[in-house]
């Protein structure tokens, strides 16, 4: 007998009360389940060295190289290891939908327990996979646009404006053939990125998705490299930054809009990432890393099919550097979105509030600016 939609969601749902319940006091081992699943690709000329919109990979990247995709029989095992799966998300450098047989496992994955999916894609793929994205169990297409317009995505990139053009135009015929496809579950969102040069934009990169027909634009703060800060990142500090953003958030918009993470200057003692408790992220040979974008690389390497994986050294590590340990945080956490608690604030030496008035500096003022053409990992 077939299992109902509560039924079959039934051990998902009690995973995550155990999970609600311990989140408060974190444990460097775990009694549930891994909620979240991440598939990360490396850059499609498959080699360390390779440079994505301007990004080197992080040392160790060659480690997570996949040798082949996850085929029916290896992806079943793998969802098998992690029953109570919420959500699973694919991403990375490279691009997921060149790869065969993802939207198959999109539905493998709804159908072995209603987990919804997300893919991220850099905009261009081919006219051959629209009606099965449409038509598939697909929670969420994330397109990773960069920018709204072909100057702005080169000077963000470093990449030819073309390429704007060209995922522009192949964007416009996916769009065009979703509206043949009036009962399509998927969500279709922009990703653009925004630097303290480029933030005033938002308002124009918004009518820009209205007008394409999209339902949901997000905006991604510019990192550069997580090891080199830069000038360009959009940081709490900045009060003038910090008020346009909460301006744009009490406006309404015809589309879902998600306003950048802001990070903090110093985050040096921030000890905020939850993806240790709560993702396994896994390349295609099924080496499991505890950080889902992939920017901590352990000695240890671990494998979906060792035992314990979800409570194994690399994972113990992180949740007790983002606990109760006293080790330095790493320099890539001190970059990174996923540290910053929403409720956090700025405390100067005294342990007092801080909201400094001065804002970003000027785009003249701010110095190699053009060094470094990263866009949001």
């Amino acid at each position: 007998m077939k299992k109902s939609g509560f039924w079959s969601r039934f051990p998902q749902f009690m995973n995550w009360i155990v999970y609600e319940l311990l989140k408060q006091q974190p444990g460097v081992v775990h009694t549930y389940e891994p909620l979240h699943l991440h598939i990360f690709y490396p850059p499609d000329e498959m080699t360390p060295q390779t440079m994505w919109m301007g990004q080197t990979p992080p040392p160790g990247h060659g480690k997570f190289l996949p040798a082949k995709p996850l085929d029916a029989d290896t992806f079943q095992f793998v969802l098998k290891q992690m029953p109570t799966l919420r959500t699973l998300e694919f991403s990375g450098w490279g691009e997921p939908l060149r790869h065969h047989g993802i939207i198959d496992r999109v539905n493998e994955a709804w159908l072995f327990n209603k987990t919804e999916s997300t893919i991220h894609t850099h905009g261009r793929f081919s006219t051959d996979i629209y009606r099965g994205l449409l038509t598939s169990h697909l929670k969420k297409l994330v397109i990773n646009t960069v920018a709204h317009k072909p100057s702005a995505y080169a000077a963000i990139t470093g990449q030819s404006a073309s390429r704007f053009v060209d995922m522009e135009r192949s964007l416009q015929q996916f769009l065009l053939v979703r509206s043949h496809y009036p009962d399509s579950g998927v969500f279709i969102e922009l990703s653009m990125t925004v630097d303290v040069t480029t933030l005033h934009q938002v308002p124009e990169m918004i009518r820009y998705a209205e007008s394409l027909g999209v339902d949901g634009v997000r905006f991604e703060n510019y990192i550069g490299d997580p090891a080199d800060p830069t000038l360009r990142t959009l940081y709490r500090e900045y009060a003038k930054a910090r008020h346009f953003i909460d301006t744009l958030k009490e406006k309404d918009y015809s589309i879902q809009v998600t306003m950048p993470v802001l990070l903090d200057q110093d985050m040096s003692r921030h000890r905020n990432c939850g993806d240790p408790h709560t993702t396994v992220s896994l390349n295609g040979d099924l080496q499991v890393s505890p950080c889902s974008r992939h920017l901590i690389f352990s000695e240890l390497i671990n494998n979906i099919w060792d035992k314990d994986f979800w409570n194994s050294a690399p994972y113990q590590w992180l949740r007790v550097l983002h606990g109760s340990s006293m080790e330095p945080v790493p320099r890539f956490c001190q970059r990174c979105p996923m540290n910053v608690a929403e409720s956090s604030r700025v405390l100067n030496d005294r342990g007092e509030s801080a909201d400094p008035d001065e804002d970003a500096p000027e785009s003249g003022n701010t110095q190699n600016m053009s060094a470094r053409r990263t866009a949001m990992w």
